[in-house]
C-alpha cells in the first residue's frame, strides 16, 4: 500500500465507523433500523388479575374463600372475598391477615374470632406443611370476658372455643388456596420474639386432660364449618328440640316473608304437628352456588299419630355467606304429607 493510499484509508476510517452506528449493517451489507431490546416475558397474572395500588405499584388479584364464626353459633361460614397482593407478599400470609381483620362490614351475621391486635409474623413451609407465627395477642383474655375468665368453665370453654374456632379458619382457608395439607401454630411468647413455639393442645381444646400434650398440625376440621349438610342437621336439630330462637338465625330475609322473631316464636309454638325424627343426605348445590337442595327424611307427631315423609326435597338458600331456609319453605316441609 503506497503512503498516499494508507493516509486516506486512515481518514476514511472513523467516518465509515459514523455510517455503521447511524444504519446499523446487516450480515448481506443493507441497511437495517435499529430496534429496542425486547421486554421480558412478564410472569404477572392476566390484566383482568390486576389491579394498580397506590404510588402506580402492580398488585395482583386473588379471589379466596375466608372463614368467619356465625353469631350464636360455634360453626364457621365462608365468605369469598377478592385481596391483592403486591409483588413481595405471599398469599398464605395474606389470608391470615384478611381472617383476622374480620369479615365484611355487610355480613353481620358473622364475626371474627381472633383477639384484637394479634398479628401474623411469618409464614413459612415445612414440606406440606404451613408454619404460621402469631404474635402473643391470639392467647390474650379476649376484651369481653372476665378478668378471672379462666376460674369459670362457661368462659373457659368459650374462649377456647374462639382459638380452636380461629385455628380451623385458618387451616380450611389456607388449604383451600393452595397445596398444604396442614398447618403448624406458633406463638411468640416475649415481644422481641419472632419465631414462636408450640402451645399446649389444653389452651386449645376445652376438654384436653393432658396438661403436658403439645399442639401438633392441624387438618381440616369440616364438622366446624356450616356447609349446606351442616346447615340442615342445625335447621332440623332446631325444629326437633325447639330451639325457636336458633331456628330463626337459620331463616332467610331475602324474601321478605320472615316476621320479627317475637311473631316467628309465638306461630311455631302453636304448631299443630311436632317434628320427631329426621335424617338428611348431603344434597346438591346449584351451579352458582346460590341454592341447595337437600333429601331429608322426617317422622312428625300430630294430633292423628306419626306421619313419616320420606325423600322430601328441602330447599336452602345462601345468605350472606350463610345456609338458610325461606320462611315458606319451612312451613311447607311442617305441613308436608
Amino acid at each position: 500500500m503506497t503512503g498516499r493510499c494508507a493516509k486516506k484509508c486512515i481518514w476514511l476510517a472513523p467516518l465509515l465507523v459514523v455510517v455503521l452506528l447511524l444504519g446499523g449493517c446487516s450480515e448481506d451489507g443493507e441497511n437495517v433500523r435499529a430496534t429496542p431490546a425486547p421486554q421480558a416475558a412478564s410472569t404477572s397474572a392476566s390484566p383482568a388479575e390486576i389491579a394498580v395500588g397506590t404510588g402506580g405499584s402492580r398488585m395482583e388479584m386473588r379471589e379466596v374463600a375466608l372463614y368467619f364464626r356465625m353469631q350464636g353459633e360455634n360453626m364457621l361460614a365462608r365468605e369469598v372475598r377478592k385481596i391483592y397482593l403486591s409483588r413481595d407478599d405471599q398469599l398464605e400470609k395474606a389470608i391470615v391477615r384478611a381472617i383476622i381483620d374480620g369479615p365484611s362490614a355487610s355480613l353481620l351475621d358473622l364475626s371474627s374470632v381472633f383477639n384484637p391486635g394479634t398479628q401474623v409474623l411469618s409464614t413459612f413451609a415445612t414440606g406440606s406443611i404451613l408454619n404460621v407465627t402469631l404474635s402473643r395477642e391470639f392467647l390474650s383474655a379476649p376484651p369481653d370476658v372476665p378478668a378471672n375468665w379462666y376460674n369459670y368453665a362457661y368462659w373457659r370453654e368459650e374462649v377456647m372455643m374462639r382459638r380452636r374456632l380461629a385455628f380451623a379458619s385458618v387451616v380450611l382457608a389456607v388449604t383451600d388456596a393452595t397445596e398444604y395439607t396442614a398447618v403448624q401454630f406458633l406463638v411468640q411468647e416475649r415481644s422481641d420474639d419472632l419465631t414462636g413455639k408450640r402451645i399446649l393442645r389444653k389452651e386449645i381444646f376445652f376438654d384436653e386432660v393432658d396438661d403436658t400434650a403439645i399442639l401438633g398440625p392441624m387438618t381440616r376440621e369440616e364438622g366446624l364449618l356450616l356447609t349446606q349438610y351442616n346447615s340442615t342437621q342445625v335447621i332440623l336439630e332446631s325444629v326437633l328440640e325447639k330451639d325457636l330462637e336458633r331456628l330463626y338465625r337459620f331463616v332467610a330475609q331475602a324474601d321478605g316473608e320472615r316476621p320479627t322473631q317475637e311473631a316467628f316464636i309465638q306461630a311455631f309454638s302453636e304448631a299443630p304437628r311436632a317434628l320427631i325424627a329426621f335424617s338428611a343426605a348431603p344434597g346438591s348445590v346449584s351451579e352458582d352456588g346460590k341454592t341447595a337442595v337437600m333429601t331429608v327424611d322426617l317422622t312428625f307427631l300430630d294430633a292423628n299419630g306419626t306421619l313419616e315423609i320420606e325423600d322430601y326435597p328441602l330447599h336452602l338458600t345462601r345468605e350472606n355467606g350463610l345456609w338458610k331456609i325461606g320462611y315458606a319453605t319451612l312451613w311447607r316441609m311442617m305441613e308436608a304429607d
